[in-house]
């Protein structure tokens, strides 16, 4: 289900469809198959928490609000949802309170990708690849996905008229564009797709590269779409959905698996796990990391394979000089790094003239 670009200087991996089908619809089918109860469409309105533990939580969907009763729940929402849901009881759990509310706070960012649904076919000059447009404002990261996800997912999703879907991923919020003259995070919607679009067909490296029948001026943009979670509202764009990040005072209120509602645990990138940063891998991490806890606390056996970050004894310097940097002012790291020189250079210094003499 993977397609690698061929060129070894950009060893991209795409999926080969949308990631809701390679990834998600697969695991759905297997859970269910091993009698999970799935609820799409669903949103957690409450978590009622009584003597310290979670007694219920309350959700409702497109037809009913109700109770869900469970001896065991796991969050996997992001900070600023988990501190929505445990404000109520702040004073209970205080420490733990502090924890998330950092987190949320100094962690938050805000990332945008857009979609453009053109009149043709477009490639890069690798087929199956994506490519960073570092000479734009905005950074953009531009994926023609339509072709590599085929003819039947774009027939069932688009009009005949329809030729490629355009993924495009805009990574920096704080530069003005060429045509709006505005940040994207002060832009409306409008504006962002006729921003990013202009930035896309006037970069040189992308006009290089990309293949098309006629020109890039010629291709029609026949629709537009954006995540629906953000919106523009007093001269900003924004998100109840933003993107968790490592920024600095973060790692230390990075949230364990367990907390102290006994019942309550928590999986995602951002709790604390072997791996460290903000990324895939510790999200996979800390979901096995509370399935572990579960039978654990149950007291059954459990056969589930962790795989650990090992932290090497040769890489301590480095990881050393990482914590100062991260940490440390520069004015004090420079400081710190002079005395250093200068106490393993004295030595040498000393015992190379001796030697010359």
């Amino acid at each position: 289900m993977i397609n690698t670009n061929s060129d070894s200087k950009f060893n991209f991996n795409i999926t080969s469809l949308p990631t809701s089908y390679v990834w998600f619809e697969p695991w759905v089918a297997l859970l269910k198959q091993k009698g999970v109860d799935i609820k799409l469409n669903t949103e957690v309105k409450h978590v009622n928490i009584e003597r310290g533990s979670i007694l219920s939580i309350t959700v409702c969907d497109e037809l009913d609000t109700y109770s869900i009763q469970s001896d065991y729940y796991i969050n996997c929402t992001g900070p600023e949802i988990l501190e929505k849901f445990i404000a109520p009881y702040q004073q209970e759990i205080a420490p733990f309170y502090k924890n998330i509310k950092n987190v949320l706070e100094h962690g938050r960012q805000i990332q945008l990708s857009v979609y453009y649904y053109v009149d043709r076919k477009i490639y890069l000059d690798n087929k199956n690849t994506l490519a960073y447009l570092p000479k734009t404002p905005w950074l953009l990261m531009v994926l023609p996905t339509g072709h590599i996800w085929g003819d039947e997912y774009m027939s069932r999703y688009c009009t005949s008229d329809i030729k490629e879907i355009v993924s495009v991923g805009i990574c920096e919020p704080y530069v003005e564009g060429l045509y709006i003259k505005k940040k994207w995070s002060e832009c409306t919607q409008e504006e962002i797709k006729i921003e990013a679009w202009y930035q896309l067909i006037h970069d040189e490296d992308f006009k290089k590269n990309i293949c098309i029948q006629g020109n890039v001026d010629d291709i029609r943009v026949i629709d537009f779409k954006m995540w629906d979670s953000f919106v523009y509202k007093n001269g900003k764009l924004d998100t109840h959905e933003p993107k968790w990040a490592n920024n600095k005072n973060t790692i230390q209120y990075r949230p364990t698996t367990t907390t102290p509602i006994p019942n309550l645990l928590i999986a995602g990138a951002y709790s604390n796990t072997s791996t460290g940063v903000y990324s895939m891998e510790s999200a996979a991490e800390s979901g096995k990391l509370a399935a572990k806890k579960i039978c654990e606390l149950d007291h059954k056996p459990e056969s589930i394979y962790l795989h650990t970050k090992k932290k090497y004894l040769v890489f301590y310097i480095v990881r050393w000089l990482d914590y100062l940097i991260y940490h440390c002012n520069f004015l004090v790291l420079f400081i710190i790094l002079c005395i250093i020189f200068l106490i393993f250079s004295f030595p040498f210094k000393k015992w190379n003239k001796n030697f010359s003499q």
